[in-house]
């Protein structure tokens, strides 16, 4: 959407959106709204703002910082940043964090090696790999002098860099004009998302041709495009969508879940007479300590299951990758995968890991990578459910009796439940699509 000041059907349109008075002649939902065509730029939305080639010099730098994408994401932000960067004149600098766990009680430093940390993007934090050049604009992540007014959110521009040292200028706020030498700095991750606390020696800045609206308070824009992309569901539905069924038999899912000793959460229904709820036949034990649970790792195909493990301790990059070098060929092996066939898992951090990718690249592996909150998307859900049911009907009363019922169990799925999921696969993708990436 763009910001001119001569559009003031824009801003009429804006004030309605605030007031709340947006007419709904399409009986949209009341938690969406729909954006005039006028307002949406149908071209490339880089190209449109910053053109083909973008050459930034002491005399255009000042007009290409007074435009920026705005978008909801941090994960947009990043994407959107390198797609511009690339295409700004010039050979690029790289900058690699250097990634450790703050030391505390009880836990284990091998736990989280290396190439695991440098995966993570916590918020607020540079991420490990930093690509600059020399008219870039930058924005601060942190403090660094409050009175000179170097604060979180100053933007500045590259004018140089070196082996430890980014030279710029401040282009906003009391600081305009200021030339900043920036080194790197100890940042410690306040996202209560993450197990431990990481500590990352890096940059405390982040491109900033594009950023969150969150962060766009405040800074003096000429011209601020807002980047809304399809609803993540319905994208991935659509990216997929044109795979035909024989492509899905080809694919190996993956996935772990959790067994409950005593299931708490199933759900029973019962035939029985009015005000008879509390009858001993119509209501079950409760267990009041549930008595533990078991953690497993599974694979499937349309050909049927591939192998179960259970896990026994908390899964890191590391054990990840013990797992899929101990499992994942012979599962492929064992079910005859076709030549060619694709390994799916979702983007989690262990997944994405440097050794891990490296370790799929090297068995020249096709991966399908997915998106972690939606696993929805992911058939083998619907048999961990099915697993789930079984083993439940079985009692377990300890937790290696758990165990060991969950592999029998495994192994006696039949080979038509597999491959009836595979076969429904793109009935789902369409039912996605037609409630437009919404829960169906």
């Amino acid at each position: 959407m763009r910001t001119s000041q001569d559009e003031v059907e824009y801003y009429s349109w804006l004030l309605n959106l605030g007031n709340g008075e947006l007419s709904n002649v399409y009986g949209l939902p009341e938690d969406i709204i729909e954006i005039p065509n006028s307002f949406i730029e149908e071209g490339d939305l880089i190209t449109a703002i910053f053109g083909d080639s973008i050459e930034i010099t002491d005399a255009t730098v000042e007009a290409i910082a007074n435009k920026a994408i705005l978008t909801l994401l941090n994960n947009d932000v990043h994407t959107m940043n390198d797609k511009i960067l690339s295409q700004v004149q010039g050979e690029h600098s790289t900058y690699c964090s250097v990634d450790t766990i703050a030391e505390e009680e009880g836990v284990i430093l091998t736990y989280y090696p290396a190439e695991f940390l440098n995966s993570l993007n916590p918020t607020g934090m540079p991420p490990h790999e930093i690509k600059l050049k020399p008219g870039a604009v930058i924005m601060l992540l942190r403090n660094l002098n409050r009175k000179h007014s170097l604060c979180n959110g100053t933007r500045l521009y590259v004018k140089s860099l070196k082996a430890k040292v980014i030279h710029a200028v401040a282009l906003n706020g009391k600081a305009k004009g200021q030339t900043v030498l920036i080194s790197k700095i100890d940042l410690i991750s306040q996202d209560n998302n993450l197990p431990v606390q990481m500590l990352r020696h890096q940059f405390p800045v982040m491109l900033a041709f594009a950023m969150t609206i969150n962060k766009s308070q405040g800074q003096p824009l000429d011209i601020g495009e807002i980047y809304l992309p399809l609803p993540a569901r319905l994208k991935l539905a659509r990216e997929n969508f044109d795979y035909p069924e024989k492509y899905w038999e080809n694919v190996l899912w993956y996935n772990e879940t959790k067994v409950e000793l005593f299931d708490r959460n199933k759900t029973r229904r019962v035939w029985r007479r009015q005000n008879a709820e509390l009858h001993p036949k119509n209501t079950i034990p409760t267990v009041k300590h549930v008595g533990g649970n078991i953690m497993l790792w599974g694979c499937f195909s349309a050909k049927g299951p591939g192998q179960l493990i259970r896990i026994h301790e908390r899964m890191n990059g590391a054990m990840y990758l013990e797992i899929l070098s101990a499992n994942l060929l012979p599962s492929a092996r064992a079910l005859k995968m076709k030549h060619g066939w694709v390994f799916k898992h979702d983007n989690d951090p262990k997944h994405t890991a440097r050794v891990t990718k490296e370790w799929l690249h090297k068995k020249h592996m096709k991966v399908l990578e997915w998106l972690s909150q939606y696993q929805d998307f992911n058939p083998i859900e619907n048999l961990w459910r099915e697993l789930k049911v079984r083993v439940a009907q079985r009692q377990a009363q300890n937790i290696t009796a758990l165990e060991e019922i969950c592999m029998e169990e495994w192994a006696n799925i039949p080979t038509t439940v597999c491959a009836n999921l595979v076969k429904t696969y793109r009935k789902h993708l369409t039912s996605v699509i037609a409630n437009k990436g919404y829960t169906i």
